[in-house]
């Protein structure tokens, strides 16, 4: 997924490394709140 972004933003003349963080810190953030959903469900 990260190589796909990354290859996209090439693409579009876009820096990868900061799409690349932005992703990465989203995917961090999503799975944060899955785990927060998960525990209060429990």
């Amino acid at each position: 997924m990260i190589e796909h972004v990354r290859a996209a933003a090439e693409k579009k003349d876009i820096d990868p490394d900061i799409v690349e963080s932005t992703y990465r810190a989203m995917i961090s953030g999503f799975i944060k709140l899955e785990m927060k959903v998960h525990r209060e469900s429990s």
